[in-house]
């Protein structure tokens, strides 16, 4: 069993591996940035380093401006980053081995690297390497 951070993309149910997230940051103050790219959201000061926050339906090619006041700062390898989403969820424990790969078109257009059939539904495993591969695209 391992654990993930589940949160909504516009209907859609996706779960975050908690490994990535540093910490979760209630109601931050955003900083708007100039000419950046519609799925920035923004900045924010955290613990006196700017992070930008990835708005990630807008990233995907979602729909809609409804997000959760709550952002995930992960702390990467070769950066932090924050992402915003439509909804977070809670952090619940879920079997891997039951995963259902899909398919490299689908896994690089929507960042997931499998799907789970859980009590919650189906879950959308996002793909934290190919996320930072299509940011370093822009």
């Amino acid at each position: 069993m391992e654990q993930f951070l589940l949160f909504h993309l516009d209907r859609e149910l996706f779960g975050l591996h908690i490994d990535y997230i540093q910490e979760i940051v209630e109601s931050p103050t955003f900083h708007y940035i100039p000419r950046a790219p519609r799925h920035l959201f923004g900045a924010i000061n955290f613990h006196g380093n700017v992070v930008p926050i990835v708005d990630l339906a807008a990233l995907i090619g979602y729909e809609g401006d409804q997000h959760d006041a709550r952002v995930a700062i992960l702390s990467l390898n070769i950066a932090t980053l924050g992402l915003a989403f439509t909804s977070v969820g809670a952090i619940v424990s879920l079997d891997t081995e039951g995963m259902q790969p899909v398919t490299p078109e689908v896994s690089s257009k929507q960042l997931i690297h499998g799907v789970l059939t859980s009590d919650e539904g189906m879950i959308n495993l996002l793909d934290v390497p190919q996320l930072l591969s299509s940011l370093g695209e822009d």
